[in-house]
């Protein structure tokens, strides 16, 4: 099937998406795999991430060559740019980088400003017009990109990078708090039998 612009609505498409995910590899390879997508069908495709996520894909990468299509170069290099942003940890604080809790506390406090101000760089007035982003696809987990974008006046989208099972999970928890199995904090109760 021939997904070029032209083929699919008869005109050339003048989009240009910016992708936001969390900079962890469950959320980055299937939150690309749909960036690929998009280009595929001729959107220009802006993928912006923590710079510590560039290791674990280059290594993806080189252990599975089906896992994710090449991030520099290769067929997609006119549509598809990454974009690192610093993660706000030196290199000497690479263990926070494996704490879970502290890692998401700095990716929280570093990357809505990051995003801010590479929409309004992008989207000066003398930018390209097709440099200029036309809407933010942000996976769940980051959706407060979407009240940047809608500030900045642009259309915006959630993905969600979860696979079905885990959706089916989190969309139980209150029925198993109204249940008494948990409590809001996720403590199980003693169930009476």
């Amino acid at each position: 099937m021939d997904c070029s612009p032209s083929k699919v609505s008869g005109t050339a498409i003048n989009a240009h998406v910016l992708f936001l995910t969390l900079p962890a590899q469950g959320h980055v390879a299937p939150t690309m795999k749909l960036a690929y997508r998009l280009a595929d069908l001729g959107v220009k495709v802006t993928f912006l991430t923590a710079e510590c996520t560039f290791d674990p894909l280059d290594s993806e990468q080189s252990r599975n060559k089906d896992a994710l299509p090449k991030i520099q170069g290769g067929p997609y290099q006119e549509r598809v740019k990454t974009v690192f942003f610093p993660d706000g940890l030196k290199s000497t604080e690479l263990d926070e980088r494996r704490d879970t809790v502290k890692f998401l506390e700095r990716i929280a406090k570093v990357m809505p400003y990051h995003v801010e101000e590479f929409i309004k760089k992008a989207n000066q007035p003398e930018s390209e017009k097709d440099e200029k982003i036309t809407c933010v696809i942000a996976d769940l987990v980051v959706a407060w990109a979407l009240e940047i974008a809608n500030k900045m006046g642009l259309k915006g989208a959630i993905f969600l990078s979860s696979a079905p099972g885990i959706v089916s999970m989190v969309l139980q928890i209150p029925h198993l708090i109204e249940a008494g199995i948990i409590d809001a904090e996720g403590k199980q109760l003693v169930l009476k039998i």
